[in-house]
């Protein structure tokens, strides 16, 4: 399922997938006929009843559509849902959010694998059992749709039987703890690019990249029990390499000073990981994380630390 289970933050709901990326399942389809409905789905979760379902969009005598999630969309389709996701929030007043995770990597020319779209919303959208949440499920169900396995997906078009699976986080969680503050701001979280490839000069709002790197590095986990998990793991190598990668060009950082220590531990988790896998880890790299952690000790001493298993 699109959220296997549901918890609390500090008050707030919040979405919580175990699995980042579509599952196999998602290649079965479902016409509209049977399609779950956007909104009853999401009000299960918040406790509100949602509209009747909506008619099926084909005219009289056409064929039902079927619906499903793209297992391993391309660089232009995932550029299309991100556009469509970006028209649709905008559309509506004083809602602030901005992409996450590696296709924000992908679209500043990193050759990172994406499967689905994360996307970064403020914690306010939960209140009042999510009413504006519920407004945008309800304005936009020609765009909006649940697969079988019950991921959300951006319909590619009307013709287009398949979407682009999206992951909602929200702000002031375990799973993203900052707040977005946007630009000009000089403590701003996002900023707003151009991407790889458009052409057109669109922007899209993309969380900054030390912060990108933070909410990996929590959930980074060495030793997982689950297969799903393990895989999961293997991509957050990649992702937390390009994050530094980008994090350094932009000479982001350092990470909240609080969280040095822990985050210490983290990053030896994932040098440990890197190195078991054959993958190199250069003394640039070290000097990296030292600029991010805001340290004064040598990468010699950091790499020591990951082969050591502290």
């Amino acid at each position: 399922m699109f959220a296997d289970y549901l918890c609390c933050y500090s008050g707030l709901q919040a979405f919580v997938t175990e699995i980042p990326w579509v599952r196999t399942s998602d290649l079965e389809l479902i016409s509209d006929e049977r399609r779950p409905n956007t909104m009853n789905w999401f009000s299960r979760f918040w406790g509100r009843e949602g509209p009747p379902p909506q008619p099926p969009r084909p005219g009289p005598g056409r064929p039902l559509p079927a619906y499903g999630a793209l297992l391993n969309p391309t660089y232009p389709q995932l550029l299309q849902a991100a556009f469509c996701l970006h028209r649709i929030l905008s559309d509506f007043e004083n809602i602030i959010y901005c992409f996450v995770g590696p296709f924000v990597a992908l679209t500043q020319g990193s050759d990172i694998q994406v499967q689905t779209l994360e996307i970064l919303l403020d914690a306010t959208l939960l209140r009042d059992n999510s009413r504006r949440l519920n407004e945008i499920f309800a304005t936009y169900s020609r765009y909006l749709a649940m697969t079988p396995s019950q991921h959300l997906i951006v319909i590619l078009g009307d013709t287009n039987p398949w979407g682009v699976a999206v992951k909602p986080w929200f702000t002031e969680s375990a799973d993203f703890p900052c707040k977005l503050v946007p630009p000009p701001s000089p403590d701003c979280t996002f900023w707003r690019g151009s991407v790889r490839g458009d052409g057109t000069g669109r922007q899209l709002p993309m969380l900054r990249w030390h912060l990108l790197l933070h909410q990996r590095l929590l959930h980074l986990e060495e030793n997982p029990a689950s297969p799903v998990k393990r895989l999961e793991m293997e991509r957050y190598i990649f992702e937390i390499r390009a994050f530094l990668y980008f994090a350094t060009i932009e000479r982001e950082g350092p990470l909240p000073p609080h969280e040095v220590e822990s985050l210490k531990q983290k990053i030896a988790v994932w040098i440990r990981m890197s190195l078991e896998r054959g993958h190199i880890v250069s003394p640039n790299d070290h000097e990296a994380w030292l600029s991010i952690l805001g340290l004064q000790i040598t990468w010699l001493h950091l790499g020591m630390v990951g082969r050591a298993g502290l």
